[in-house]
């Protein structure tokens, strides 16, 4: 990734690309799990818009974990770091989850995060959660992002997954990371990134 290319996306586009993968969900997710803190905007508007499709309102749990040094240049060392989880009783579940009354898996379970970068972290998250949850859940990734280049982690051939948008390997500028939004508004609408937004 080349620290000289920026790309800047507004709220309006993140969220114009989120109801563009609307479609896909075929089902309603039990959970969804907020990857902090990119995943946290992504995972409040993605809930929103499952309502409005399965009238339905969606809990969000919020897993911290961190790849990248807070000037996301540099990776941490020993590789993720977690930051925060939730305790076993939080999950809305009894320990491990539970199967419906014909055996089949009743928790579906959606990781949710702005990019998919190298796919480390959401290798850890899942990992993690499986140990957490159990066989007996389904899982599910929704990122707003897939970068198009080689990936570090592996994901099982199982899992559900869903991205907004597949984009090249460039450095991309979420409008929660501005301290200026007017600025980063601006530096937006110069850009040409609109065009890979999917409006509906």
């Amino acid at each position: 990734m080349s620290a000289t290319v920026k790309h800047y996306y507004s709220y309006n586009q993140i969220h114009l690309l989120i109801r563009s993968s609307l479609p896909q969900f075929t089902t309603c997710p039990d959970i969804l799990v907020a990857i902090s803190g990119g995943g946290l905007i992504p995972a409040r508007i993605l809930r929103t818009l499952l309502k409005s499709k399965f009238n339905r309102t969606v809990p969000i749990r919020v897993i911290g974990l961190q790849l990248y040094d807070d000037d996301a240049e540099k990776m941490c060392e020993g590789g993720v770091k977690r930051t925060q989880w939730p305790r076993s009783e939080e999950w809305g579940v009894t320990g491990k989850a539970a199967t419906d009354g014909n055996g089949e898996k009743s928790l579906n379970v959606w990781v949710v995060d702005e990019v998919d970068d190298t796919r480390t972290t959401l290798q850890y998250a899942l990992s993690n959660l499986q140990n957490d949850l159990g066989n007996e859940a389904t899982f599910g990734i929704f990122v707003v992002h897939d970068k198009r280049k080689p990936k570090r982690g592996v994901l099982p051939g199982d899992v559900e997954y869903i991205s907004a948008v597949e984009v090249d390997d460039h450095w991309i500028v979420y409008p929660w990371d501005a301290t200026d939004i007017d600025e980063h508004q601006r530096l937006c609408d110069s850009q040409a990134c609109a065009k890979e937004t999917s409006s509906t």
